[in-house]
């Protein structure tokens, strides 16, 4: 009797064991469940953006981009550059590279050229280029990482598409818009390729996605540094599955970025006898190693580059002077020794020139290549912590916390007027002019809104870390977050070591930066809908 009544108890004890088992695997497949619902791909990307709510959402950013491009041509009726515009447009003009710049934008002005010589074909091409990409970028992210909250979708969605740098930058004779495009653009084929299920549309996306690599590159060198993002991409989403195919993916971007660097050296060498990728960045180098100079003592004795030694000398003459432009603006990098015709760098090239009895092109380029990016090289060997506190410190600063009077977005017309007059066709009676200074009032707010947009990504992807949001998304979604956090944080970087920072450098990662903050709060959000809906109770 006693041996029935325990093996009575046992079977017992078993069945509500394996009831609460069940009833334990049952709650977690609902809350898997309720993870899977972090995103809307239970439908298809143009099903979501047809949905009735994303509908009114598409028709308020197009009615805002209609209205702000109608007010953008009003205020500014005419096209806004800096220094830089005359190059493109002489570039253009020639239709050649000639050895400052790359030749992208004014290919680009070339063409749009030969469809109207009128300016506003480009500020409407550039606006709307603009507005696309940024509407495309809002809308991946927001059908990857479905909103929790209505007033985060709207922060989302407002902060996004209202940046008065990147629509004032439309209306400029400038790369940094076109670069914005393309960079928001080429982002997005990174997001679809992690997502797409079939090796055939990963195949088709890769494609798109290197061949906007190679117009990135072609407007801005900066682009070059991409490629390290998208080995990154593929590695993260086919290295494990398909080693082969993901190997062969690699080698493409490789054998890209192989042809981009050397094809740009023989375009250099075509017009200079000189084997340099850009001479331009040996200039920068330059401008960068000599915010230390005045802090350290040098000792040209351990310089054993005779023409390097020689500039060191020549440049310890003007100390004082690049004390004085240093300690002007004390928290910040300045690019001021690359364009002084007064300070060193400048002043050596001309004295070169006379020497050398060489144009203009090849001595910048000659001395960018064999000397300046060396004496950058001596100057941070011998040197590294002042080079790090005079120039990297400062530099960081000028990312975090820009100094407004750099934000490029208000209408200067330094343009030479002749140049833009025969480019444009214009009337030379024409009085180049804005209506409004709206856009240089509110740019004295840029600094405090960098600074807190940086101050939340970095608050947004440590609250991500230390309360293991990544645990509430599926692996595609991840992938997605941290290859966006991994390309705004290489892009800091970059700035921050390769060149002084100026605001307008900021937008082609703007809307990654308010994707990045609207991730972190809608994690929050959802973590408090799923602690609301699986209660202990429900358990």
């Amino acid at each position: 009797m006693g041996c029935f009544v325990h093996q009575n108890f046992i079977i017992r004890f078993a069945v509500y064991r394996n009831t609460l088992e069940y009833s334990s695997q049952e709650n977690e497949i609902t809350v898997m469940n309720k993870k899977s619902k972090t995103t809307s791909q239970n439908s298809s990307f143009f099903n979501f953006l047809f949905e009735k709510k994303q509908k009114k959402r598409l028709a308020l950013m197009g009615l805002f981009y209609l209205i702000g491009y109608i007010a953008l041509i009003y205020m500014y009726p005419y096209v806004d550059g800096i220094s830089d515009t005359g190059g493109y447009i002489q570039s253009a003009a020639q239709n050649k590279y000639l050895g400052y710049r790359p030749f992208g934008y004014s290919k680009f002005l070339n063409i749009l050229h030969g469809i109207s010589t009128s300016m506003s074909c480009i500020v409407f091409v550039q606006y709307w280029l603009s507005a696309i990409s940024t509407v495309i970028f809002v809308f991946t992210i927001k059908y990857f990482y479905q909103p929790k909250n209505n007033i985060v979708e709207l922060f989302f969605e407002i902060f996004s598409i209202c940046s008065i740098t990147v629509i004032y930058l439309t209306n400029c004779v400038l790369s940094d818009s076109l670069f914005t495009s393309l960079t928001v653009l080429w982002i997005v084929t990174g997001i679809w390729f992690i997502n797409a299920p079939k090796m055939s549309s990963k195949t088709m996306l890769f494609v798109a996605h290197l061949i906007l690599l190679a117009f990135i590159f072609a407007v801005r060198f900066t682009g070059l540094f991409y490629i390290a993002i998208t080995i990154l991409i593929v590695a993260i989403t086919l290295f494990k599955q398909k080693k082969v195919i993901a190997i062969t993916f690699i080698s493409s971007a490789a054998l890209l970025f192989v042809l981009l660097y050397r094809g740009q050296i023989n375009s250099t060498y075509e017009l200079t006898r000189i084997k340099t990728f850009s001479a331009f960045s040996g200039w920068q180098m330059a401008n960068n190693a000599l915010h230390v100079m005045p802090y350290v003592d040098i000792d040209t004795n351990k310089i054993t580059n005779r023409e390097v030694r020689e500039f060191t000398v020549f440049a310890l003459t003007y100390k004082d002077k690049i004390r004085e432009s240093v300690e002007h603006t004390p928290h910040y990098s300045t690019a001021t020794f690359i364009w002084d015709k007064n300070m060193p760098l400048k002043q050596f090239l001309f004295i070169k020139i006379r020497q050398k009895n060489m144009e203009y092109l090849r001595t910048f380029t000659y001395l960018g290549e064999n000397v300046y990016s060396k004496f950058a090289g001596e100057m941070m060997k011998q040197h590294p912590v002042a080079y790090f506190m005079h120039y990297i410190l400062p530099n960081t600063l000028s990312v975090l916390y820009p100094n407004h009077d750099d934000v490029f977005v208000k209408y200067t017309g330094d343009i030479p007027g002749e140049l833009l007059k025969n480019w444009f066709q214009m009337d030379e009676k024409t009085s180049l002019h804005s209506n409004s200074n709206f856009v240089a009032n509110t740019s004295v707010f840029l600094s405090l809104f960098q600074l807190i947009t940086w101050l939340l990504i970095f608050a947004a992807v440590v609250f991500h870390l230390i309360k293991k949001q990544y645990k509430q998304w599926n692996p595609i979604q991840n992938k997605i977050y941290w290859s966006l956090v991994f390309f705004v944080l290489s892009y800091l970087a970059f700035y921050i070591y390769a060149s002084p920072f100026a605001t307008r450098y900021i937008c082609p990662i703007h809307v990654l930066q308010i994707a990045i903050i609207y991730l972190g709060i809608n994690s929050f959000e959802y973590k408090k809908q799923l602690d609301e809906d699986v209660t202990p109770s429900s358990l």
